[in-house]
């Protein structure tokens, strides 16, 4: 028991020598250990927050990119559009009918309705819902203008509810057109059967219905039919009324 208790007294004895004559470099080697320490934890810590700065700087400047390209987008988007409606009202522009102090040049909005293309929505700033109006597109007869919803809306020629005066051939026999029957063929009705017309004479607007004035050119006969005492009269229309971007607009009469 004895010899047991010197032995932990040896081994304490020679752990307090070593340590009092080795003080220095233990010191020494835990202050390098806990400097290597410290020096790690502070590359760390700083090293993460510069990544997370990073990171989030990245982020806004990533969104504030991604805001940049949409407006360039929506920008390019816009002056397609302009460039698009400035080459529709180019080619649609026509001096002539432009100088004349009757008619005024309006823009298609849209279809009344998916798949029928005669009838149109227009903008016209000075509509008077109790009046109808006619249309011209390069020089011919287009169709009318006529009051929806206190809207204005265009009934091109092709619609059957498209009718304005007109007066056929060297006779100047008098009819209404009545839409077409068929494609790209329109109906000028109730024309007086004792007046003689013949295939190939031109249509012209009468100017009686006070919705077109006289002499605005609408087609050419192509057939002639007989019906309850009346003649009636097929027609080509010159107008192309599938190109609608653009129409002038009869406004005044005189």
């Amino acid at each position: 028991m004895i010899k047991k208790y010197i032995n932990i007294f040896l081994i304490l004895s020679l752990v307090l020598f070593i340590f009092l004559n080795y003080k220095d470099k233990f010191q020494q080697t835990l202050l390098s250990i806990t400097d290597k320490v410290n020096n790690t934890y502070t590359n760390i810590y700083f090293g993460t927050v510069e990544f997370i700065e990073t990171y989030f700087n990245q982020a806004k400047t990533i969104a504030s990119l991604k805001q940049e390209n949409q407006k360039l987008q929506e920008l390019a988007t816009l002056s397609n559009t302009f460039a698009n409606q400035l080459n529709n009202l180019i080619a649609n522009y026509n001096p002539s009918l432009a100088k004349d102090p009757r008619l005024k040049i309006v823009q298609t909005v849209s279809y009344a309705k998916m798949g029928d293309y005669n009838k149109v929505w227009i903008h016209y700033d000075e509509f008077n819902s109790s009046k109808r109006y006619g249309l011209i597109k390069n020089s011919f007869a287009s169709g009318i203008v006529v009051s929806k919803n206190d809207r204005p809306l265009a009934l091109l020629n092709g619609d059957e509810k498209c009718s304005y005066s007109v007066t056929i051939g060297e006779k100047k026999a008098p009819g209404i057109t009545k839409g077409y029957i068929e494609d790209n063929i329109m109906l000028v009705d109730f024309i007086p059967s004792w007046i003689d017309i013949n295939i190939g004479d031109e249509v012209i607007t009468s100017g009686l219905d006070e919705i077109f004035f006289s002499g605005v050119r609408v087609g050419n006969v192509l057939e002639i039919r007989n019906s309850q005492g009346y003649k009636q009269a097929l027609i080509k229309p010159y107008a192309n009324t599938l190109e609608n971007s653009y129409y002038f607009i009869i406004d005044k009469l005189q």
